[in-house]
């Protein structure tokens, strides 16, 4: 699969077009499984030929979003309970657009409605989001719109606090670890070192 991909990109590279805003999101998907895994793969031949692609892709996906009455209110009520430095329509890297984020705690929540669900279950695309967003250590939370609606308003407040501070704890505990690990690290290095 690798070898094909590797070889559709080096067909794209020679080009020197734009590359088709039908193809582009599949392909900057795949982007980020290649720079996690493979990390010496020069991208920025890649790059420069998605860029008129990755203006478009962010416009028409911005413009669609913000005519959805759903996720308005979703936002509204949001707002309402819970007293954080949201961002609305966050762009993360021209990839992910989320409903709302506290990007200094790297959380990202998503209204799961009816568009986005297939049998009751969120689309592959949106736990696709969820993974590459954990290993660029961000917590993407799913909210149901149906479940969500359906509770009551302290019930559904106190839902989305628990919820969200569950989230930002975890990701403090995870850099909290990180840090420690890393910190040991260097203390080993200076040991062999000294």
């Amino acid at each position: 699969m690798i070898k094909r991909f590797g070889l559709i990109l080096q067909k794209t590279w020679q080009l020197k077009r734009y590359f088709p805003l039908a193809n582009y999101f599949a392909f900057k998907q795949a982007k980020f499984y290649i720079t996690q895994f493979y990390p010496h793969w020069n991208l920025k031949s890649f790059e420069q030929v998605c860029q008129n692609a990755e203006k478009m892709f962010l416009a028409n996906r911005s413009e669609r979003q913000h005519f959805v009455q759903q996720v308005i209110d979703f936002q509204i009520d949001l707002n309402t309970h819970l007293q954080y430095d949201w961002k609305t329509y966050y762009n993360w890297n021209y990839t992910c657009l989320f409903n709302i984020t506290i990007p200094d705690h790297g959380i990202a929540i998503i209204l799961n409605t009816p568009k986005t669900t297939i049998n009751g279950k969120p689309r592959a695309q949106l736990l696709l989001q969820q993974q590459v967003m954990a290993t660029q250590d961000w917590k993407l939370l799913i909210f149901y719109q149906a479940k969500f609606f359906s509770m009551k308003t302290k019930e559904r407040a106190a839902f989305q606090k628990k919820t969200i501070n569950e989230a930002i704890e975890s990701l403090k505990e995870k850099m909290k670890s990180w840090e420690e690990e890393k910190r040991d690290q260097i203390y080993e290095q200076l040991l062999m070192q000294g």
